[in-house]
């Protein structure tokens, strides 16, 4: 289980994050297809981060949450899920986490602005990857979300 605080944010306080999941998809036989649900209902909103998580409930269906607006060009898991006094990630009960997703912003002209050798086709190439960050946070988290997905501002 991936731990999200500091050992001094663990200290200073227990139980943060989401108290309870957002609303929840309709039930889906396979986890793809609720990722799929989650960058549907994304849509065309890339004005700034949308993310959630994608949970199995105990028959055996996947759920994902209603995309969760982040702040700016940065989504906070913690909007999602709770974290327990030990700082590490807590299942929402009647839930196992079995994926993250997000999305990211249509910053093209921002991606080109901060990477003066980047044509227009790389700047898309980009926001349709995931940036560093965000892989070592999936590789972080991988025993709490062995799954990550991403939806990106050109997808179709």
């Amino acid at each position: 289980m991936a731990i999200r605080l500091s050992r001094e944010e663990r200290a200073a306080s227990s139980n943060r994050g989401a108290t309870q999941l957002p609303p929840l998809s309709p039930a889906f036989l396979h986890e793809a297809d609720a990722a799929n649900w989650a960058h549907q209902e994304i849509g065309q909103r890339r004005d700034i981060e949308y993310g959630g998580v994608i949970v199995r409930d105990p028959t055996g269906q996947y759920f994902a949450t209603r995309p969760v607006a982040g702040k700016g060009m940065q989504f906070d898991l913690l909007a999602v899920v709770g974290t327990g006094n030990d700082g590490y990630y807590l299942q929402p009960p009647g839930y196992t986490c079995v994926a993250s997703y997000h999305s990211h912003p249509a910053q093209h002209e921002k991606m080109l602005q901060r990477n003066l050798t980047f044509d227009v086709r790389m700047a898309k190439a980009a926001l349709g990857f995931l940036s560093g960050a965000d892989f070592y946070r999936d590789v972080h988290d991988r025993s709490f979300f062995p799954s990550s997905y991403l939806s990106g501002p050109d997808d179709p």
